[in-house]
């Protein structure tokens, strides 16, 4: 079970998980947006004010929905949809993941049904990979959710990523030395490789004695004898040199300009040389695998009628040698 008592707070989280608790206890706005990369801490929030609020008072009910699936049942004829919309608006907990997926002819009876929430000050909480002036939605959906607290959690650091593992270990009393705390840490994609790296731990721990070494993790696990350095880290490092821009901007949640494209080119280099989207997506700071197939395609479009640009991307793939690194 999550508990918002059992959250683990982080410099990074820490102001979304004082907008769930707010909502929990009904103290501030009705309506919550949180957004941030998958791996953030997001579903802990959901399922932990789920719990909160139904067990606080065993006859209040709550929905979750898959923004998606919401979405097709909106689009239903009028008749087929209207109990799933009178649903939504009466029961007293409303949550709706994952709001990039939401088909944008949806997005009117959506906001509808907020509306309506809104008047009774029933609460609702919607998350998503981006905030929503990143998203793709109706403008009527877009001018109730700019009425709401719209609250972000950025990819996690080293330094949190490494709290993170020492309080699960904790938790599971598993014993283990620094250096496998680092490598613990080491993946930038979030909260759910740093579980997953635990869970085959937990089994190790009981073969074998305390502290666990990553000399025995090394023999045991073998993706763990990899380097802790990515064969993109020469690619950023180059992008950085060319673009004038910070390396930790170029993985970190800035949205400026002088940053995005610079990012943008570095994700369709790293597509080019056969990366899966969902692997670049991880590399740059947890972000979702449609922002990076929409910087590739960006990129590609640019490519049409920009010389300078096609020259520019041909050297840096030749500086990296990204292929040769990556085969």
């Amino acid at each position: 079970m999550h508990s918002l008592a059992g959250f683990i707070q982080l410099p990074e989280n820490r102001s979304a998980f004082q907008a769930v608790n707010s909502l929990a206890e009904a103290t501030e706005s009705p309506l919550l947006i949180l957004h941030g990369p998958p791996g953030s801490g997001k579903s802990h929030l959901v399922n932990a004010l789920v719990d909160r609020f139904t067990q606080a008072d065993t006859s209040r009910t709550a929905q979750v929905h898959a923004a998606g699936e919401l979405g097709r049942g909106l689009m239903m004829l009028q008749l087929e949809r209207r109990p799933l919309i009178k649903e939504a608006i009466a029961c007293d907990l409303l949550v709706v993941e994952d709001l990039q997926h939401l088909q944008e002819a949806a997005g009117d009876e959506l906001a509808y049904i907020l509306d309506r929430r809104q008047s009774r000050r029933k609460p609702a909480l919607l998350t998503s990979v981006r905030g929503p002036a990143e998203l793709t939605l109706s403008a009527r959906l877009r001018s109730r959710l700019a009425g709401g607290l719209v609250v972000g959690i950025t990819p996690l650091y080293a330094s949190s990523r490494k709290t993170l593992v020492k309080e699960w270990c904790r938790e599971r009393k598993l014993k283990v030395a620094d250096e496998v705390i680092d490598w613990l840490a080491r993946d930038p994609g979030g909260a759910r490789p740093i579980l997953g790296n635990i869970t085959l731990l937990e089994v190790l721990a009981k073969q074998f004695p305390p502290p666990l070494t990553m000399r025995v993790v090394q023999s045991q696990i073998p993706d763990s004898t990899a380097e802790n350095t990515s064969p993109l880290d020469s690619l950023i490092a180059a992008i950085s040199k060319r673009f004038h821009v910070n390396e930790k901007l170029l993985l970190g949640p800035s949205r400026s300009r002088n940053v995005v494209w610079p990012r943008q080119v570095a994700m369709y280099i790293a597509r080019q040389a056969g990366l899966t989207l969902t692997q670049i997506g991880a590399y740059f700071g947890g972000r979702d695998h449609t922002t990076v197939m929409h910087s590739c395609d960006k990129v590609e479009k640019a490519l049409a009628t920009d010389a300078t640009l096609a020259h520019d991307i041909q050297e840096l793939q030749s500086r990296t040698s990204i292929s040769q690194l990556l085969s």
